[in-house]
């Protein structure tokens, strides 16, 4: 039995695929990768300490956009600065325990977290390709 295979469309798979950095670049993976960073924040709030006032350091663990371009982002993802003590509970002191709540949650959510970046990065670069690629 023969297959015969027809491919239609090259010429705009072709300048989808040229397009494919511009999607993905600068602000729009900055926003993808701060999306997918949620559940680790979220699972590093649970695990942060809370005092019997507020405000918490655990409210305080956030997601910041920090720097972009065209192939690379970065995100900041910890307590802000009023929580600068942050440190000597996930790391410990001379006068108090470790008791980390980052590098957990860091470890339990990381292969969410890359999942979860797969899935918007794949939605973007679609939502880039089926812009100007139209049907037969």
């Amino acid at each position: 039995m023969a297959w015969t295979l027809t491919i239609t469309g090259v010429p705009e798979l072709i300048d989808t695929l040229n397009r494919l950095p511009d999607a993905v670049a600068g602000e729009i993976l900055l926003a993808a990768l701060a999306d997918a960073g949620i559940p680790m924040r979220d699972r590093m709030r649970e695990l942060a300490p809370r005092g019997p006032r507020a405000p918490h350091m655990a409210d305080s663990i956030t997601i910041v956009p920090s720097k972009s371009d065209a192939v690379s982002a970065e995100v900041l993802l910890g307590p802000t600065k009023e929580f600068f003590y942050a440190r000597f509970w996930e790391f410990g002191w001379k006068y108090h325990d470790a008791k980390p709540f980052m590098r957990p949650g860091y470890d339990e959510m990381a292969d969410a977290v890359v999942e979860r970046l797969g899935r918007e990065l794949w939605e973007r670069i679609s939502a880039a390709g089926s812009r100007k690629v139209s049907g037969p």
